[in-house]
């Protein structure tokens, strides 16, 4: 997956109802009783990206001009390269029109509905699913010139039929950004760069969640569910695109509660676990570790690693209608595996694919649930606003979101 890919995973946490409201993580809604919830959510302009070293390095995927890709647009004269080829392998090996990285800048709004159903006083079942807008621009910006001169110098000191070559070498017009987008689409075969917007569904969530303990200062719940692959899968042939789900199957299990600490004080906290499904994908062949673009497809076996999830809150009620809740949250997944004849591209794919990240949320909640017990109030619903920033990671964006969330009780 290409690392802007991984803003969508980021978002489709956020659509996990159960895990993300301010209100006690063990309650769930009473018997008969329905729960209507719409979140809209929005990020910055995604510029930046963990690596695997943990440091923010702009957002990008890197491309390099070699004689092959030349060749291929017909951009020199054929003649060059084949006697230079013939007779110069190192030459050949070792020429670069210059080296350049893509320049990614992404941007996304996801709004999601959940529907949930209280079967009982302590068992719930939720069925969510989001709606993504993404947009994506990719630009060509150069990182290293050419090396024209040091293919020249071998050349001239070659055998006498490949010293006319230096002279064409030296010639050569410098690469441009519309060289750069020539090799894309006509070398690597991809679409042309620019601008790219998609829209469409994402993953299915179900999920079922049951209150172990009622206790009158706290308790706890269990929560199991799968996520199904009902989102739209990115288009290996366009480099801007991105899923807007997993692909794959994914059940998962959670377990958590909180406690009452003062009269306008409490904490919660969850652990997650989530198994996900292999299978089989068709991907474009990596040939390097540092540039991810390459010229060949294959079908993949792709075993994606397993996900952990734990969160802590405290929540501070200023009285019955407004509160406030900072959380931490901390997720990690194991890199996933990739079996299939290409040896190089199965350790290439998996390289990047474990993905850890720390994560700052500050919530505030107003909600009318505890004037309409008291009888001051008419309809039980709430509004969340939820600030979220990535403090560290790795293989993840640095990236910022803000969120709104309606419940509506009825």
């Amino acid at each position: 997956m290409r690392v802007w890919g991984n803003l969508i995973k980021l978002l489709i946490s956020l659509l996990i109802w159960g895990s993300t409201s301010h209100a006690a993580y063990y309650e769930t809604v009473p018997k008969k009783v329905r729960l209507l919830a719409v979140r809209q959510v929005v990020s910055n302009s995604v510029t930046n990206f963990f690596e695997a070293n943990m440091k923010s390095q702009p957002l990008g995927l890197n491309a390099k001009i070699d004689a092959e890709a030349l060749r291929a647009v017909q951009a020199l004269d054929d003649y060059y390269f084949e006697t230079l080829e013939r007779y110069a392998p190192e030459a050949y090996d070792k020429f670069n029109a210059g080296k350049w990285e893509l320049d990614a800048k992404a941007k996304a709004k996801v709004f999601g509905v959940g529907f949930a159903y209280g079967w009982t006083d302590r068992l719930m079942t939720v069925v969510s699913l989001p709606y993504y807008d993404v947009r994506v621009m990719l630009e060509a910006k150069r990182i290293e010139g050419n090396n024209y001169e040091e293919v020249a110098q071998i050349i001239r000191e070659g055998e006498g039929r490949l010293r006319g070559l230096s002279v064409d070498t030296s010639d050569f017009p410098d690469a441009s950004g519309e060289l750069i987008q020539s090799v894309l689409v006509n070398y690597y075969g991809y679409a042309p760069g620019g601008e790219w917007h998609g829209k469409g569904y994402g993953d299915l969530d179900v999920y079922a969640k049951y209150r172990l303990t009622d206790w009158l200062d706290g308790g706890m719940a269990v929560v199991l569910g799968f996520l199904a692959p009902t989102g739209e899968e990115e288009d290996e042939d366009i480099l801007q695109d991105v899923s807007f789900g997993n692909g794959y199957w994914t059940a998962y299990s959670e377990f958590g509660g909180g406690q009452r600490l003062t009269s306008n004080i409490s904490y919660d906290a969850w652990i997650r676990g989530s198994y996900n499904f292999e299978r089989n994908v068709e991907k474009r062949i990596p040939e390097d570790y540092d540039f991810f673009l390459s010229t060949e497809k294959g079908t993949f076996k792709e075993k994606p690693g397993m996900k952990l999830e734990t969160s802590f809150s405290l929540t501070y009620e200023f009285n019955d209608w407004w509160s406030v809740t900072p959380e931490y949250l901390y997720s990690y997944l194991q890199p996933t595996e990739y079996e299939s004849p290409y040896t190089l591209a199965n350790n290439i794919l998996s390289y990047k694919s474990e993905e850890e990240s720390h994560t700052a949320k500050l919530g505030i909640m107003f909600s009318s649930i505890t004037p309409f017990l008291k009888g001051k109030i008419a309809v039980p619903f709430s509004a969340n606003l939820t600030l979220e920033q990535t403090v560290i990671g790795k293989n993840v964006p640095d990236l910022f979101l803000a969120s709104l969330e309606i419940r509506l009780l009825f």
